[in-house]
């Protein structure tokens, strides 16, 4: 793989762990079942992942399924109305801060 398509989907997982893995906190008051699944599958992810390395192909099929479903389980809630996902689950300092320290 390229290099700069390599860097740009390592990007994407530690993207998509990083919302995953702050998002279930909210979601639990909501819909506790996904929650309790999706930190699961989360935790799993992260015991055998490096970060600013790709995920196995299977992990980040699941990654990326728990990401959709918490984004439809946010947009069922009150959050919705104030910010969208992605502007609610992102570093504090900006996701540029955040991929430096990783890739």
């Amino acid at each position: 793989m390229l290099g700069f398509l390599k860097k740009a989907q390592c990007r994407e997982h530690l993207k998509l762990v990083y919302q995953n893995s702050h998002a279930v906190n909210y979601i639990a008051a909501f819909d506790a079942e996904l929650a309790s699944t999706v930190s699961a599958q989360t935790q799993a992810v992260q015991a055998t992942w490096v970060p600013g390395e790709l995920l196995e192909p299977d992990h980040a099929l699941l990654v990326l399924k728990a990401n959709k479903a918490l984004r439809k389980a946010y947009d069922q809630t009150p959050g919705r109305f104030t910010k969208s996902f992605d502007d609610e689950y992102q570093p504090l300092l900006g996701w540029k801060k955040y991929y430096d320290e990783f890739v």
